[in-house]
């Protein structure tokens, strides 16, 4: 029995070590000459390799990470970076590439995500696609919890995250030391799919304490307390959400909004267009669920609120300090889009014509910030064009094409055979149809609220539903 067990577990060492053994697939690890990620057995040796989390990264090729789900017994892939072992502090680009089919199943671990805990680190460009990934406490879809100036830019998550507080789909949450107040920054991030969690669950951060711009999330985002289409607590004073949207789902039971559950910081630049309901009768609104001595600037809500509470509103749910609110800034909500004509804790209701006519968005910046074509489309944010340039398909150009739109139908006349695609602001496509020359009707009942790009040919135009 003895030389069996020794046999057994030979056999398993030179196993292990015939599908993980070897070194990267190049480079030294340093800024000029990073090592290079080709494939999955190189993330594997990251992972396991604490002595280079300080070193410098880039991947080279897309990332089939299918065989995580067989990893640790059904555990799945370990997060790089771990508090009480070593902390991710290093430099990784994902050069544009995709890690698809990531699973990590430890519902039962805090700091769960690609990378786990991390330490001033900065991570770009690192894009997951079809990913399943479950853990407790801080967990995120790019990073668990990120920590003293780390940064995260032009990164996504697609796929399904669970875990329990502090949940969001780049990162469960941001903490700097009070020493130093370096800030944690997410910046030109999307997240799409599904984000559940109990409180503190945010699409793009669950627990804010740092800086997020220019990101976006069209994801379903559930939770009980502190829930947004962004972020479910914007935590600190100095804590920033700016030129953010979400055209997210959101469910919860208190403190929920369709960008901010609970804001203490700034949230200025920001718009939400999709749905929020609220199972009690506490703060639900359609931007922010509750303000606490924060500012909401230059923002607006298209959302759709349901609640059978007091609380539920079109901009915001509740202004703590109704003797003394903090500054409401220019920032409206469309009373026939939330349903609801009265009820804010502060901003301007206006009808849906109303809301996509420019000269009603006072001291808004329409040269740098926001853009819009009156009487046809709510305002964006101008550097969401760059989404429509990022779809999947080559040579897409910036032209103007005729499309007319009837309530749920698009109506498109083209000259020859073709496809029409539609495209979420997040670059993912979400409708296909075929065209014949002449005109053509897309029925588009089936999409959520939103802002959407359709492509004929080489030629895009946005939409609003």
């Amino acid at each position: 029995m003895k030389t069996t067990i020794t046999f057994l577990t030979l056999l398993t060492f030179l196993s292990i070590n015939f599908i993980f053994a070897g070194t990267y697939s190049g480079g030294a690890g340093t800024q000029v000459d990073p090592y290079q990620i080709s494939n999955f057995n190189d993330l594997v040796q990251l992972q396991a390799t604490t002595g280079d989390y300080g070193a410098y990264f880039i991947q080279t090729a897309d990332i089939d990470a299918s065989a995580s789900s067989s990893l640790d017994g059904g555990a799945g892939f370990s997060p790089i970076g771990k508090i009480g072992v070593q902390l991710f502090s290093g430099n990784y680009n994902g050069n544009g590439k995709k890690i698809s089919n990531l699973t990590i199943n430890r519902p039962a671990e805090d700091q769960i995500g690609l990378f786990g805990y991390t330490n001033n680190c900065t991570i770009v460009n690192v894009h997951l696609l079809n990913a399943s990934i479950k853990g407790k406490d801080n967990t995120g879809g790019i990073a668990g919890l990120l920590w003293n100036g780390a940064i995260v830019s032009k990164s996504s998550f697609n796929g399904s995250l669970a875990g329990a507080y502090h949940v969001g789909g780049v990162a469960g949450d941001t903490e700097a030391p009070e020493a130093n107040q370096l800030t944690n920054n997410i910046e030109e991030c999307s997240v799409s799919g599904t984000v559940v969690g109990n409180d503190f669950v945010g699409g793009i951060i669950g627990l804010h304490r740092g800086i997020v711009r220019k990101s976006s999330c069209s994801a379903i985002v559930e939770g009980v307390h502190y829930v947004g289409g962004i972020c479910g607590h914007n935590y600190f004073n100095n804590a920033i959400i700016e030129t953010s949207f979400s055209t997210s789902n959101v469910k919860g039971r208190a403190y929920l909004a369709g960008l901010v559950g609970y804001n203490v910081g700034t949230v200025q630049n920001c718009y939400t267009i999709g749905h929020v309901q609220t199972t009690e009768t506490f703060q639900g609104g359609g931007l922010v669920g509750e303000n606490y001595g924060g500012y909401i600037i230059n923002c607006y809500a298209a959302t759709t609120v349901v609640g059978d509470n007091l609380f539920h509103a079109g901009l915001l749910g509740f202004n703590h300090d109704a003797q003394n609110p903090s500054p409401i800034t220019s920032s409206y909500w469309d009373k026939e889009a939330t349903n609801i004509t009265h009820n804010s804790g502060g901003g301007t209701g206006l009808s849906t014509a109303d809301m996509k006519n420019q000269a009603n968005f006072i001291n808004w910046d329409f040269n740098t910030t926001w853009e819009i074509v009156s009487c046809k489309n709510y305002p964006v944010l101008q550097w969401q064009q760059i989404n429509c340039e990022n779809t999947d398909v080559a040579n897409t150009q910036q032209e103007t094409i005729e499309v007319i739109q009837k309530s749920n139908q698009l109506i498109i006349q083209t000259e020859e055979d073709c496809n029409a695609s539609v495209y979420a602001l997040s670059g993912v496509r979400v409708m296909l149809s075929k065209l014949h020359k002449g005109m053509n009707v897309i029925d588009i009942t089936s999409l959520q609220r939103g802002i959407y790009c359709i492509q004929v040919q080489k030629k895009v135009y946005k939409i609003s539903k």
